[in-house]
């Protein structure tokens, strides 16, 4: 992720105005090729849906699924590898995934539905964010083609409609990018913003998929069936949990094993967080879908539009207080009920797991801006940027505080730092010495 360089005009670290997007369209090949593309990826979602649902019609054999789903798992990513010159690094992370998924489930359907979705969206938003008014009266022809190719390969018509799940998100992203690159809106989108509105449709879309699914299966989706359902789904990942620390313990000739309401608490646990980790995955599915659309705009001529608000990442300040807050609630909560979950301390430790990417993200930012401003870091920033992934895994929590806390700071110290006028305040005002403004990230 690069980061907007300031304009010599600019005074403490403000980013360059962007350029807005002009609807002149992509050349007529690439257009052409990305809507069939773009088409075959969303029917490419229903077919594998289908296929893990069971759902498949009876002259479609579950292997032949397969073997589409990886044919179009290959195709698109070698597109991606054409596509992404100033990202290389997203396709690689593809392919990574890719590798993660087919050993966790040994089957190629869950990587090319989540590619395959990322492709819809990143580059459906390519197509609507530049289309001239001529192709956009054309464009929505897109998903009603995915959905009459998706209905004949699915037993179950509802389950066709899982190909226009990457479409809102899309929708999304191509307008919120606009937003942010409209220089006649002084408070339009920023990045982060644009990221919450294509995660909250991503998250719509989950729910819809994740409701037909579970009406297909429940036989009716109501509050009592979906809570026995749930019930039932504890006890059986609790009693799993227990015949594995049973073996476990057989194996290694140790006497621990987990009882039975250990197991039941560790279970809960994992479901009180779900609706944070539910999130979160929304989130990274947005930030990687708008690192497409960025590369695709780079790519075909559009590279003066991602600038400023359009690619500066930064959490509000908002964000930063509540996060800080959630800690101290959680911290709370467990010191009075440190053998059960409670409420607040849900919520909390939800509220806090879903900001702490963000804010990590941003502190890291933040450091290496620190370091290259001051030119007292050395080979320390390419040397942060080398470990970045293990930081992401191991110091995330430390990134995500040490953020909130320099903020929240530097908002103080900008607010002080005036009242003692001279040359202190007018500092303070661009946050230059202290390394609080993080205006040019």
């Amino acid at each position: 992720m690069t980061t907007p360089r300031p304009s010599p005009q600019s005074t403490g670290g403000v980013p360059e105005t962007p350029a807005p997007i002009q609807r002149k369209g992509l050349p007529t090949q690439p257009t052409w090729l990305l809507s069939v593309l773009i088409t075959l990826a969303a029917v490419t979602v229903s077919l594998g849906l289908c296929a893990l649902a069971g759902a498949l019609p009876a002259y479609i054999p579950y292997q032949v699924a397969e073997g589409i789903c990886l044919c179009m798992l290959i195709l698109l990513v070698v597109y991606l590898f054409r596509m992404c010159r100033t990202g290389r690094w997203v396709p690689i992370l593809l392919i990574l995934l890719s590798a993660f998924l087919f050993y966790s489930c040994w089957s190629f359907i869950p990587a090319a539905i989540v590619v395959a979705a990322l492709f819809a969206t990143g580059n459906g938003a390519l197509l609507l964010a530049t289309a001239p008014r001529k192709t956009m009266t054309w464009l929505p022809l897109i998903p009603l083609i995915a959905l009459g190719l998706s209905v004949p390969l699915s037993s179950q018509p509802l389950l066709a409609l899982a190909c226009l799940a990457p479409f809102p998100a899309a929708v999304a992203l191509a307008f919120g990018t606009r937003s942010s690159a409209d220089i006649s809106k002084k408070d339009g989108l920023t990045r982060v913003g644009v990221l919450c509105a294509v995660s909250l449709c991503a998250g719509l879309a989950v729910l819809g998929v994740a409701a037909i699914l579970l009406s297909r299966s429940l036989g009716e989706l109501s509050l009592p069936a979906l809570s026995d359902w749930l019930e039932g789904l504890r006890l059986t990942l609790s009693e799993e949990l227990m015949d594995m620390y049973a073996q476990l313990a057989q194996m290694t000739n140790s006497g621990d094993l987990v009882t039975e309401a250990q197991a039941l608490n560790a279970i809960n646990s994992l479901f009180n967080i779900l609706p944070a980790m539910v999130v979160v995955v929304c989130n990274l599915f947005a930030a990687l879908a708008q690192v497409l659309l960025f590369c695709g705009l780079s790519v075909f001529g559009y590279a003066d539009s991602l600038k400023g608000r359009v690619q500066l990442f930064r959490m509000s300040l908002v964000s930063d207080v509540v996060f800080l807050l959630s800690w101290v609630v959680l911290l709370i909560a467990s010191l009075a009920s440190a053998d059960a979950s409670t409420l607040p301390g849900t919520v909390a430790n939800n509220i806090a797991m879903i900001l702490q990417p963000g804010l990590a993200l941003c502190g890291i930012l933040r450091l290496l801006r620190l370091l290259m401003r001051n030119r007292r870091g050395g080979c320390l920033p390419f040397f942060l940027i080398m470990i970045l992934p293990f930081l992401f895994l191991y110091a995330a929590g430390l990134l995500a505080f040490y953020e909130a806390g320099a903020a929240i700071l530097g908002v103080i110290l900008a607010r002080v730092r005036p009242a003692s006028g001279g040359q202190g305040g007018q500092n303070g005002e661009n946050g230059s010495d202290d390394g609080t403004d993080q205006s040019g990230l």
